[in-house]
C-alpha cells in the first residue's frame, strides 16, 4: 500500500518537514519565510542530497547550490529580467522586456509578444499561435512538429506529432487531467486530490497503480509502487528545469512537462524552465505586472503559479487566514479552503473572463440580479457534500462569490465582468471598505458553517483586525494605490474609466515585487 504523507512546522508555520514515510525533505528559512536550505532524505537506494538558497532584497532567488547538482546564480535589473547567464554571456531584452540573446541563443516575437522563434547552436525552433495567442505548433530542428489543441475553456486536450502521426488525448474534471488516451493504445488514469495540480496515484491499462511523492511546491519527485518501492525519482533546478532532462508527465509544480520541446504547459500560456520565463505575455497585461514574462517574481522556491496569470493576496492569503485562526478550523481545512476559494480563478471551467457570462455570473458575483440565490444555491450545493473535505471545498468555492460580491460590487454586465481593469477589483486597497466588509461576511461565513455541524463560533480578535485592516491598505503588486476604486460606487461606469486611465498614468510603471511579502508578513503566513 502507499505511504502516507505527513508534515511537521515551526513556530511561524513554515513546514519545517515532510515525510511520506520512505522520504523526508526538511527546510530551514530566513526573516521573510523563504527557503533556504532543503535537506532531502531519499528513497532507499538512491540516496539524499542537501541544497542551499540565497535571495536578494528583493526576495529574488540569486544562487542555489547543490550536493548532486551544478550550482547556479542570477541577478537581475530592476523589473526582474535576468542579467546573466550560465556561459557568462549578458542576456539582451528589448524595452518591453522581450530576451532577445541568453547563453548562446538567440529569440523572436511576433507582433502580440509571443516568442516566434528561438536559434542555438543545434538549430532553430519555431513557435505558432492562434488568435487567442495559444501555442499551437513547435517545429523543431529536426522537422518533427509538435501540435496542440484546446477546447471551449482553454484547456490543452491534444497533442500530437507530425500531423498526427502519434497523439495524446487529455480528459479533465474541471483543472486537472483525469485521464490520457495514446494513439498506440495505452490510457493513464490519474487521481487528484482536493486542488489543483495536486496528483496522488497514475495508473495505466498494462500496469498496476504508481503512487506520486511530491515536495512542498507540488514537484514530483518520485513514483512509489504499491509497496512504496521507489520506480524513478527526479531532481530540479530552482527555476523548474528537470535535471537528467527525463521524461515526466507531471513535474515540476505539479505542472506538464514536454521533452522534446524542453517546455512546461501553464494552462494560460507555457513555461520555459532553462531560462525562467514565459514564452508569451501575461493574458491579464498590465495589471499583473510590467513584466510580462516574468516567473514568480523570480522565487520559484516559494511560490506557484499553477494558471500562468497569478493574483492570489484576497481570495488565497486573506482566506488562509482568517480560517486558520478561526478555532473550529485546522491548519489543514485552511488550505483546503483558500485553495478552493483561489482555485475558482484558476480553474478554465470557472475562471472569469470576456465572453464567459455563466463564469461570471455563477462564481464571481458579476451581474445586476440579487445575491441571494447564487449564495443559497452554493450553500446548498456545499451540504449535498459526500464528505467533509469535499463540504470544505465548496465552501471555499462559496466564499470566493460572496467575498466578489463585495470586490465586484458595481460591476453588473455578465459579459464584460471587469474587463480592462484585470484584477485590479480583487485588491483589498482598490476599495478598502469593500474588503473590511468583506472579510467580515467571510468570518460570519465560518461561524455559520461551524454552527450547522455542532462545532463552535467565535468572535474575531483585536489583534486579527488591526493586522486585517493594514494588510487590506497594501497596494496591489503594480503601483495601484489604495482608493484607487472607490469611485465607481458613486460614479459608475464613469469610475471605472477613471480608474483605469489613473492606472495608466500613475501605477503601471511603479511595480513592487516584495508587495505580497509585505502583505504576508502582516499577518504571519507563509507562501501558498
Amino acid at each position: 500500500m502507499p505511504t502516507s504523507l505527513g508534515y511537521s512546522y515551526n513556530e511561524r508555520d513554515p513546514i519545517a518537514q515532510m515525510t511520506d514515510g520512505a522520504a523526508t525533505h526538511m527546510f530551514g528559512y530566513n526573516a521573510m519565510d523563504q527557503i533556504t536550505s532543503l535537506n532531502e532524505i531519499a528513497h532507499p537506494g538512491l540516496g539524499g542530497a542537501t541544497h542551499a538558497f540565497s535571495y536578494d532584497d528583493l526576495q529574488r532567488l540569486t544562487s542555489e547550490a547543490h550536493t548532486n547538482q551544478p550550482p547556479q546564480s542570477f541577478t537581475y535589473d530592476q523589473v526582474g529580467n535576468r542579467t546573466n547567464a550560465p556561459n557568462g554571456s549578458t542576456p539582451s531584452y528589448t524595452a518591453n522586456n522581450r530576451l532577445m540573446s541568453y547563453n548562446g541563443m538567440s529569440f523572436t516575437y511576433d507582433l502580440n509578444g509571443n516568442r516566434e522563434s528561438q536559434t542555438s547552436a543545434v538549430g532553430t525552433n519555431v513557435y505558432s499561435y492562434d488568435n487567442e495567442n495559444r501555442l499551437i505548433n513547435v517545429l523543431l530542428p529536426d522537422s518533427t512538429m509538435i501540435q496542440y489543441k484546446y477546447d471551449a475553456l482553454g484547456r490543452r486536450v491534444e497533442r500530437s506529432r507530425n500531423g498526427g502521426a502519434s497523439w495524446e488525448r487529455y480528459s479533465y474534471d474541471r483543472a486537472n487531467v483525469i485521464k490520457d488516451t495514446r494513439s498506440d493504445g495505452v490510457t493513464v488514469e490519474y487521481g487528484n486530490g482536493l486542488w489543483a495540480d495536486d496528483k496522488l496515484w497514475q495508473k495505466t491499462n498494462t500496469s498496476s497503480a504508481q503512487f506520486f511523492t511530491v515536495d512542498h511546491l507540488g514537484s514530483t519527485r518520485a513514483l512509489t509502487d504499491e509497496n512504496g518501492a521507489t520506480i524513478n525519482s527526479w531532481s530540479y533546478e530552482g527555476f523548474g528545469k528537470d535535471v537528467a532532462n527525463s521524461s515526466i508527465r507531471f513535474g515540476y509544480a505539479g505542472r506538464e512537462g514536454d521533452v522534446e520541446t524542453g517546455l512546461m504547459y501553464y494552462r494560460a500560456r507555457f513555461y520555459d524552465p532553462v531560462i525562467g520565463r514565459f514564452l508569451s505575455e501575461d493574458p491579464v497585461g498590465l495589471i499583473g505586472g510590467i513584466n510580462f514574462y516574468s516567473y514568480v517574481s523570480n522565487d520559484p522556491l516559494n511560490s506557484l503559479d499553477p494558471s500562468g496569470l497569478g493574483e492570489i493576496d484576497t481570495h488565497y492569503y486573506l482566506t488562509y487566514y482568517l480560517v486558520k485562526k478561526h478555532p473550529c478550523f485546522s491548519e489543514v481545512d485552511a488550505k483546503t479552503i483558500a485553495n478552493a476559494d483561489q482555485g475558482v480563478d484558476e480553474d478554465p471551467a470557472t475562471m472569469p473572463g470576456f465572453k464567459n457570462p455563466y463564469a461570471n455570473e455563477h462564481y464571481h458575483a458579476l451581474h445586476s440580479f440579487s445575491h441571494t440565490k447564487y449564495l443559497k444555491d452554493l450553500w446548498s450545493n456545499m451540504n449535498q457534500a459526500g464528505s467533509r473535505d469535499i463540504a470544505l471545498s465548496r465552501f471555499g468555492v462559496y466564499l470566493h462569490y460572496l467575498q466578489d460580491t463585495y470586490n465586484h460590487s458595481g460591476f453588473v454586465n455578465s459579459w464584460v465582468g471587469h474587463g480592462l481593469l484585470g484584477h485590479l477589483p480583487d485588491k483589498s486597497a482598490s476599495r478598502p471598505e469593500k474588503s473590511l466588509q468583506s472579510a467580515f461576511a467571510v468570518w460570519d461565513a465560518l461561524n455559520k458553517f461551524a454552527r450547522e455541524r455542532g462545532f463552535c463560533g467565535a468572535n474575531m480578535t483585536q489583534d486579527m483586525l488591526l493586522r486585517i485592516k493594514i494588510f487590506i491598505k497594501i497596494p496591489g503588486g503594480n503601483g495601484w494605490q489604495e482608493n484607487a476604486l472607490s469611485g465607481i460606487d458613486s460614479k459608475g461606469v464613469n469610475g471605472v474609466l477613471d480608474a483605469l486611465m489613473n492606472g495608466i498614468m500613475n501605477g503601471f510603471y511603479k511595480t513592487d515585487p516584495s508587495y505580497l511579502y509585505r502583505k504576508r508578513e502582516i499577518l504571519d503566513i507563509r507562501p501558498r
